[in-house]
């Protein structure tokens, strides 16, 4: 039985997936591991390259629709056998220092359900490995969040195993058996909020999630979008609000408009203090919350 089975979804990454596929070849030497790709429907060269790269350690899923991560993640899972599951981005490169203190770490750990490293940028910055439990009152915040880092927070602490709410998804260590015992992911999330509704649900059975601090992996961040911030924000609204229909029985129609109200503000905060300092960052924020706007308005005008 092997000890970790690497779960890697795909969609349009032939830019990054032959790194990913190496990398992990050479940080597993010594391991009794498997490499698990499902591609979700790729147009590019994506699949074509796997094969390339195709070997007894490796299995590979070509899928013929894009259904989403959490949806490939389950169906992957199905093919795995052993003890600890890495659910890896293909635009991440992770070390055998990290895999390695990964798994010894939850085999020596009864109580903890899953596990995550520091994450890095490609500049050696700290970026988002961890974040809080969004609640209600994230909502209610117009330009400044009420609750510092609820959707995200990069390693600030002096201690090794930190506990956190949940694991960003993008390097997920895993105990398979707690991953099938808590149902694996709601298939309803196609993207963003799975890996937070997972562990919730890993909270209401006791089980604690941990960052380990003192290793790290690199996280290129969001290669499949490749630049379409659009279809990514409608993809993050849409898993945030059946997030808080979920868990906090909001509406749809509340929902959307605590968002019309957050982000109506933001946007015009935004274009005034672009007028006052011309800046490109402003520009685009101010952009990008004039896009949410016009968003939770069809919704609303949906939910009424």
């Amino acid at each position: 039985m092997p000890v970790l089975d690497v779960v890697i979804v795909t969609h349009n990454n032939q830019t990054e997936i032959k790194e990913c596929v190496s990398s992990l070849r050479l940080a597993c030497i010594g391991l009794d591991y498997s490499i698990i790709v499902f591609d979700n429907d790729s147009t590019d060269d994506t699949v074509s390259i796997l094969f390339e790269l195709l070997g007894d350690d490796l299995v590979i899923i070509p899928n013929d629709q894009n259904i989403g991560f959490g949806p490939a993640v389950n169906r992957a899972v199905v093919n795995s056998t052993a003890d600890v599951l890495l659910l890896l981005n293909p635009d991440c490169i992770i070390s055998s220092t990290a895999i390695s203190a990964a798994i010894e770490y939850l085999k020596k750990s009864d109580n903890v359900g899953a596990c995550g490293i520091n994450l890095l940028d490609l500049n050696g910055n700290h970026i988002e490995c961890y974040g809080d439990f969004p609640q209600v009152v994230d909502l209610l915040s117009v330009i400044l969040p009420l609750r510092k880092g609820s959707l995200g927070k990069t390693i600030a602490s002096d201690q090794d195993e930190v506990p956190v709410d949940y694991v960003s998804g993008a390097a997920f260590f895993i105990k398979r058996e707690v991953f099938e015992n808590v149902g694996g992911f709601d298939e309803r999330y196609f993207l963003y909020f799975e890996e937070t509704d997972l562990c919730y649900r890993m909270s209401h059975q006791g089980l604690d999630r941990v960052v380990l601090s003192y290793v790290s992996g690199v996280h290129f961040k969001e290669a499949s979008f490749k630049g379409n911030w659009r279809r990514k924000l409608d993809h993050f609204y849409a898993s945030q609000q059946l997030y808080y229909n979920k868990w906090f029985s909001l509406s749809g129609l509340v929902f959307w408009s605590l968002v019309l109200i957050q982000s109506g503000t933001r946007a015009v905060f935004w274009a005034v203090l672009n007028l006052v300092k011309q800046d490109d960052a402003h520009r685009q924020r101010a952009i990008r919350n004039r896009y949410i706007c016009l968003l939770s308005l069809r919704k609303i005008l949906k939910w009424t």
